[in-house]
């Protein structure tokens, strides 16, 4: 019996790893790099036998995409719910994922074409210079992301800020810094759309959601 069980066990986590190096296979081709793949359920035999997974998690910290034109690198932190096709078949399928992805600071400034850091209490600070009387004087600007959902991009909204400390009214900030304002595209995840953006320490955790998406094997 005791042999049986052990068998049974170690069958289990050779079919489980199997399958998670196909869907790390898989996602290569879409996230840029080999990620992470954790399937979620009690028996990965059971999963094999109907091809039918509860859950997938799928995380990489160097995961790489293209804005714009310009290369950028992100955090992921994926759950896919309801997935087949794993064992069997050219494609998986997932019935709906969430998670989040983290832009960091750095890249978010190409983007915006300013320096940004987090401001606390889920604000994003912006720095740079002004030119004040042929002086340049340097300008913080502070502001909260928000997120277009139907045009997919990040907005920085309802900026307030100091020049050289001094308080400026909000049409001043809007006329000295308009590219506070401006729009930054975010990346594209197939079948994946953006719904919330959270200012962090290492970057803008952005809230993913997706729905009947669809993966073909390499």
């Amino acid at each position: 019996m005791l042999a049986m069980v052990l068998a049974l066990v170690v069958a289990d986590w050779v079919v489980r790893r199997t399958v998670e190096q196909r869907v790390a296979a898989a996602a290569e081709s879409v996230v840029g790099t080999r990620p992470s793949v954790e399937i979620g359920g009690w028996s990965a035999l059971v999963g094999l036998a109907t091809d039918r997974w509860s859950s997938v998690r799928l995380t990489a910290e160097q995961a790489s995409s293209t804005i714009e034109g310009q290369d950028v690198r992100l955090a992921m932190d994926l759950e896919g719910q309801g997935v087949e096709g794993l064992a069997r078949g050219e494609t998986i399928t997932t019935r709906r994922a969430v998670g989040h992805v983290t832009l960091g600071w750095q890249d978010l400034g190409r983007l915006a074409h300013i320096r940004l850091a987090p401001a606390g209490d889920g604000g994003v600070v912006a720095t740079t210079d002004v030119t004040v009387m042929g002086e340049r004087v340097p300008m913080r600007v502070v502001s909260r992301p928000t997120i277009a959902v139907d045009a997919q991009q990040l907005h920085l909204m309802e900026a307030s800020a100091t020049l050289d400390g001094v308080d400026v009214p909000p049409d001043v900030v809007k006329g000295m810094l308009p590219r506070v304002q401006s729009r930054v595209a975010l990346p594209a995840l197939p079948g994946m759309r953006f719904v919330t953006v959270q200012a962090e320490t290492d970057g803008a955790r952005l809230g993913v959601d997706g729905r009947d998406l669809s993966l073909r094997r390499p």
